[in-house]
């Protein structure tokens, strides 16, 4: 082989390995970085008014004072 067709198969095959480099480094950062963990929509907190409002039932006693009692 001629060495310009030399040269030119070591520049792709550099360029080929720094763009592989590149995505497997994006891959990784991207799995523990910036991924939302996910979460199945049972295990979600329930916001709405009625969960408030039964969580607070569940959560108060007769005599006012909440799960810790009082004084």
């Amino acid at each position: 082989m001629e060495p310009v067709w030399i040269d030119i198969i070591a520049l792709v095959a550099f360029v080929v390995v720094v763009v592989v480099a590149l995505v497997v480094r994006r891959r990784i950062r991207g799995r523990h970085e910036y991924r939302e963990p996910v979460v199945h929509p049972a295990d979600r907190p329930d916001h709405s008014q009625d969960a408030r409002a039964a969580m607070a039932r569940r959560m108060s006693d007769r005599t006012g004072f909440g799960a810790g009692g009082g004084v």
